[in-house]
């Protein structure tokens, strides 16, 4: 085999047998359907088992699935949908599928923030609220207790 920056060549016994393209975009499958138009059953499904029981938790599922094969540093893409999917067998698919809706609206892709939303941990409807809130470093200030009669008062007419 021979590899490019926008191809890979097979070769046996010397014959170049295939050339596939090659994608920039992590966790993308391209597949040529010319290699399976011969077999009995078809063109082959592109889809596992795995990725097929992800896609099924609802609409917004396989965009979920891209963004967490784009992510890294969330372990391997696998583990994050098996761990999604046990989410789904505790919470119940609707549940698991309206977190996704949500992180996606955040773009945030992973187990732990389905996880954290499930749990009530849910991200903010506005994305500045997840900034810190900084604390106030100023003086002190004392401020005189009063009773409410005296505002009152102030307040009152006088008939002159």
């Amino acid at each position: 085999m021979h590899v490019f920056a926008d191809r890979l060549e097979v070769y046996a016994n010397n014959e170049c047998i295939c050339v596939h393209r090659r994608s920039g975009e992590r966790g993308q499958l391209i597949l040529d359907e010319g290699h399976y138009q011969a077999r009995p059953q078809g063109p082959r499904k592109r889809r596992s088992t795995l990725q097929a029981r992800f896609e099924d938790l609802g609409p917004v599922a396989p965009a979920y699935l891209r963004g967490l094969a784009r992510e890294r540093g969330n372990g391997g893409l696998r583990e994050q949908a098996q761990k999604i999917l046990l989410l789904a067998e505790i919470h119940g698919k609707e549940a698991v599928h309206a977190a996704m809706v949500r992180a996606h609206h955040f773009g945030s892709y992973s187990y732990a923030t389905i996880r954290r939303i499930l749990e009530g941990r849910v991200l903010p409807d506005d994305p500045r609220a997840l900034l810190p809130v900084p604390s106030y470093t100023g003086p002190t200030v004392k401020v005189q207790q009063r009773s409410l009669d005296e505002y009152s008062r102030l307040l009152e007419v006088s008939d002159l």
